[in-house]
């Protein structure tokens, strides 16, 4: 296990990272906000734009760690940890940006029925996430309640997943056209994802954690 109390610019570029990352989130949960009040507009376009922004920015701090995970004398097991603990933490703001993308690219409309479960399963996603950065933050820190956090992690997951299960269940008992039901249907399980992810990276830093205890 990587231990990054001799790397503190390192540490602290990695809490930045995690955070750019929820800010790109919380501009996803306004945009979808937007989007069920005034559909497609122009000014979707901008909430599309400030999530791309932060997403790029989040970006650019991952790529300044990569190149500071060369520079520092970290051993290459623990290198490899922490590029792919980012590697699949990257899925998930990329993830919102390429939802909002095919909304306004594709000038979908929520239907009002969805919209609550929809609301729902982005709050629980965030939920989610919000846990895995603390589970983050303690691992390369503290190590303190990481488990009790993981253990919430996969719960938010699994309730995503009845949200997600029950909203297409009721999309395809609605009496919407076929096209639509489809087009719908790719969205929720798209926002599904991000729970997904989030709980792709709890298990990674589980693993993790189990090895430090070695």
């Amino acid at each position: 296990m990587f231990m990054l109390n001799s790397n503190k610019i390192i540490q602290r570029k990695l809490d930045e990272y995690f955070s750019r990352v929820r800010n790109t989130l919380t501009t996803f949960q306004a945009a979808i906000e937007y989007w069920f009040a005034n559909g497609c507009d122009t000014r979707l376009r901008t909430f599309f734009d400030d999530t791309h922004s932060q997403e790029s920015k989040a970006d650019d701090i991952r790529v300044e760690i990569d190149t500071m995970l060369y520079e520092k004398t970290l051993l290459p097991e623990s290198r490899r940890e922490i590029l792919i603990l980012l590697e699949r933490a990257d899925n998930i703001p990329n993830r919102a940006e390429s939802v909002l993308n095919q909304i306004e690219t594709q000038q979908l409309v929520m239907p009002a029925f969805l919209q609550d479960g929809v609301r729902e399963l982005v709050r629980v996603s965030l939920e989610a996430y919000d846990l895995v950065m603390d589970t983050a933050q303690r691992t390369l820190g503290t190590n303190r309640g990481i488990i009790e956090r993981i253990e919430q992690v996969d719960h938010k997951e699994s309730v995503c997943d009845k949200i997600e299960q029950n909203l297409i269940r009721e999309l395809f008992r609605s009496p919407l056209d076929k096209a639509d039901k489809i087009l719908i249907r790719d969205i929720v399980l798209q926002v599904g994802d991000i729970s997904d992810f989030c709980e792709n990276v709890a298990d990674f830093l589980k693993i993790l954690h189990i090895k430090r205890q070695v």
